[in-house]
């Protein structure tokens, strides 16, 4: 199975930060990590370190 890796912030108005911690729950696998992004709404993501560290970690 591959890695799963779940990005997701923590003021979105769009998708709950809840539903990203009820996916991560629901998925089986051991190899799988979420990203909390703290402050960050549904878009930009791009623009905080931690999700820079953590594309630069899912695609080493």
């Amino acid at each position: 199975m591959p890695n799963i890796y779940i990005f997701h912030g923590t003021d979105d108005e769009v998708i709950p930060y809840e539903s990203a911690k009820k996916l991560y729950n629901s998925i089986p696998q051991k190899n799988k990590k979420l990203y909390t992004i703290e402050g960050a709404g549904h878009n930009y993501l791009q623009d905080f370190d931690i999700f820079k560290k953590g594309m630069a970690n899912a695609l080493d």
